[in-house]
């Protein structure tokens, strides 16, 4: 049983708990409601990320919507107000995406998944849901909410029932998909 303790910096960095993913190198990384975001590591003791309203480089907000991870072994997390984060693991730092620096349609991004042509499948509140490379600079394709119903890949499912348990867009039900285009996410 892992909780927050306030006297012990390896513990998770808060108890409310918002999304958990893990990486390629079986690392867990867990998302939290203003505590920003924790990873276990090997010793089963966590690293804490937090915002730092002085550093550029830290996380760049405390409240934590998504996580996931890449095939190229980056960590991606999405939070609520300051766009996406890509963790740098050589310097322990963190390159920020929002609206003013990067193609993301708007700062609160609440699913986050890759598919198999490396594209980042951004979901985002009030902005609709983009498509970004940022491995080679892409067009960035943005959805409303409603298109996405006939618009959006089968597989897609786990990203907009994600959308739907933190947005609270419209019951999303396999049924509802009336476009079933070629597999594209792994």
């Amino acid at each position: 049983n892992y909780r927050h303790s306030l006297s012990d910096l390896r513990s998770l960095s808060n108890s409310f708990l918002r999304t958990i993913a893990v990486d390629n190198s079986n690392l867990i990384w867990i998302g939290t409601v203003g505590g920003g975001v924790s990873k276990l590591n090997l010793f089963r003791k966590f690293n804490q990320f937090n915002h730092n309203p002085t550093d550029e480089k830290s996380l760049s907000h405390n409240m934590i919507r998504s996580i996931e991870g890449d095939s190229k072994g980056n960590i991606w997390i999405g939070t609520m107000g300051n766009g996406l984060n890509r963790y740098d693991k050589i310097n322990n730092t963190f390159q920020r995406f929002n609206r003013k620096n990067s193609k993301l349609s708007e700062d609160v991004v609440t699913a986050i998944l890759e598919d198999k042509n490396n594209n980042l499948w951004v979901g985002t509140w009030g902005g609709g849901l983009n498509k970004i490379n940022f491995f080679d600079n892409s067009e960035n394709y943005k959805k409303e909410i409603e298109d996405l119903y006939t618009e959006i890949l089968s597989e897609a499912y786990r990203l907009l029932a994600g959308m739907k348990a933190f947005c609270g867009i419209k019951e999303v039900m396999e049924e509802e998909f009336l476009f079933h285009p070629p597999r594209v996410f792994k």
